[in-house]
Formats: C-alpha cells, sequence, structure tokens
C-alpha cells in the first residue's frame, strides 16, 4: 500500500508539472510581439507640423548608432546642423519609444516616440518630449522621407 501511494503521489506531481509547463508555454505564444522597432526608425525625418512652427521644415537623419542627426533646421532657429536631435532612442511598448529630445536651450528632456502609419502607408513620428510650456515644442509631428 505504501508504494502505491509513493507512485500515486509521483505520477501528481509530474501531471501538475507537466500542466504548468504547457500553461508557460502558452503565455510565452500568447505574448504579443513588438509592432515597432528602432530599426523602423532609421532614415530620414522631416518635421511637417508642431506647436513651434519656426522648426516644421527641420530634417533629422536616424540611425541606432548615432540617433537622430539634425540635417537641415531654420537658420532663424536655436539649433544646428550636425546636433544630435534625438538620443537614448529606447523601446518602450507597443509602438512607443523613450528618448531624450534635444530642446532650443540646449538642454536634452526626456519624451516619448508613438510611432504610426498613415492612411497613405506613411511612417508618422508623433514626439512629446516633456517640455513645460505651449510654444516649446512639446507636440512635434514627423513623417518619414
Amino acid at each position: 500500500m505504501y508504494c502505491h501511494n509513493k507512485t500515486f503521489r509521483y505520477s501528481q506531481i509530474l501531471f501538475v508539472s507537466l500542466l504548468m509547463l504547457i500553461f508557460m508555454f502558452g503565455l510565452q505564444a500568447c505574448r504579443k510581439k513588438a509592432l515597432y522597432s528602432t530599426s523602423d526608425l532609421k532614415g530620414e525625418w522631416i518635421r511637417f507640423d508642431g506647436n513651434k512652427p519656426l522648426y516644421d521644415s527641420m530634417i533629422v537623419e536616424f540611425s541606432e548608432a548615432n540617433g537622430g542627426i539634425i540635417l537641415y533646421s531654420s537658420p532663424n532657429g536655436y539649433f544646428a546642423n550636425g546636433d544630435n536631435k534625438w538620443k537614448e532612442v529606447t523601446y518602450f511598448k507597443d509602438s512607443t519609444f523613450k528618448y531624450k529630445d534635444l530642446g532650443s536651450d540646449g538642454t536634452y528632456y526626456d519624451g516619448n516616440m508613438k510611432l504610426s502609419t498613415s492612411s497613405s502607408g506613411d511612417f508618422i513620428l508623433h514626439l512629446t518630449p516633456s517640455v513645460s510650456g505651449s510654444l516649446n515644442g512639446n507636440d512635434q509631428y514627423w513623417k518619414k522621407n
């Protein structure tokens, strides 16, 4: 009788362990894959709308190695070609990235980038750096060239 109970108990433990493994693998399979990655940000981006219109024609070239380097900025603005506008870009969740945005005061501000696709298939970035004030570039829209 004792041997039978021991075998039965072993079978129960094995069965429960097997169920747990199946459950864990099932959860892994159901995990949502990232919609975008930083490689989707590679290339030229042109700013087409924002709450600081002076910079609405700025062009930034993004690479994972260098971040977002300014290729063109308004000659009347505070940015120079070659400045690193976006740095430390990392995937956060869904279609959102965390990054640091160079402000016109020379300070880097934490921010969010949200990548989406327009109805015409263009990649659009909505940037919201943590800059206070209504006209300080805290709401920017960029289109991939």
